[in-house]
């Protein structure tokens, strides 16, 4: 069964306006490993088969993460018909939002398939996690009876690889709604970008900025920072920053200044891993991708254990 990680209603806000006459509408994706533009419909894109469907013991199919999944998406559609840049989100489209992108952090196969997996059966990393991130130590305390960081990652070892999954998946999900109220709770702006400025979006379309200038692990999501700012491309026109500045909860809506579509743009680049996909094969701040192109990734595994010594020091 295909499984979409980047949702099909959010691909349709990247679609190129002015598609091949008798084809699908289509969006166009710039592919690392390939460095050239492709288009696909978003049917065709950004999905594996049975991602998030885990299998019981006599084979029969699981798949209320996919429902969960389907719920938020949906809810997020609805907010997405709203004229934003003209009238404030009603709390319910708020909230459908904000789940929806809480649930963006933790969609990307290489997410679930790769890195968690990875980190369980590793102690070393799961020993840093634990005595440098007091909310992963909880989080371990709540599922494991021994949350040791050496019981953990011999047992986890031992699990199939739908076993494996079925416990990522129980910790992940009960995180979401707490990761949604914190963005729910945040300020929100709404930028409109000119019909010349396009947006890209990427395999990992939320970005993290610390404003400070001062470095710090952004990959361990740390929305409660101040100085941290959360930027997430809506379409290929409009984009959402949310920030602790100002009132909570606020919301504002307005034209996007000279320059801040390529500015936005580095942003998703520069954290994305795989691809990125817009609704033409150019746009602002696209020189870069050349470099980035060039810039072998850290493996994910290798970066965690770097960000969690500068969080020790």
């Amino acid at each position: 069964m295909k499984q979409h990680y980047l949702a099909q209603t959010y691909q349709s806000g990247f679609l190129d306006p002015k598609p091949t006459p008798g084809h699908d509408p289509y969006t166009w994706i710039y592919v690392r490993a390939k460095q050239r533009w492709k288009s696909k419909a978003p049917k065709n894109f950004a999905w594996i088969t049975d991602l998030y469907t885990v299998f019981q013991a006599d084979g029969t199919r699981e798949d209320m993460i996919e429902k969960l999944l389907g719920a938020y998406e949906g809810r997020f559609t609805t907010a997405m018909r709203s004229d934003i840049s003209r009238n404030p989100l009603s709390d319910d489209d708020r909230i459908g939002v904000a789940g929806f992108m809480a649930l963006l952090l933790i969609r990307p196969p290489r997410f679930i398939k790769e890195f968690l997996p990875r980190v369980f059966s590793d102690e070393a990393t799961l020993r840093a996690l634990t005595e440098n991130v007091p909310r992963f130590a909880e989080a371990l305390k709540k599922s494991f009876r021994n949350p040791h960081p050496k019981d953990i990652a011999t047992w986890f070892a031992t699990l199939t690889e739908n076993e494996q999954k079925l416990v990522i998946l129980r910790l992940l999900i009960p995180a979401v709604e707490k990761t949604a109220q914190k963005l729910y709770d945040l300020s929100w702006l709404f930028l409109v970008t000119s019909s010349n400025d396009r947006l890209i979006s990427s395999d990992t379309p939320m970005s993290f900025t610390n404003t400070s200038g001062q470095a710090a692990p952004l990959d361990l999501q740390q929305i409660d920072d101040p100085n941290i700012e959360i930027a997430m491309p809506m379409s290929a026109h409009l984009a959402l920053v949310l920030h602790h500045h100002g009132k909570k909860r606020s919301q504002s809506a307005g034209p996007a200044n000279p320059g801040a579509a390529a500015d936005l743009n580095s942003r998703v680049l520069w954290q994305s891993r795989d691809f990125v996909f817009t609704s033409g094969r150019s746009f602002p701040g696209d020189e870069e991708l050349s470099a980035w192109t060039a810039r072998t990734p850290m493996p994910d595994l290798s970066r965690i254990r770097v960000l969690v010594t500068r969080l020790a020091k």
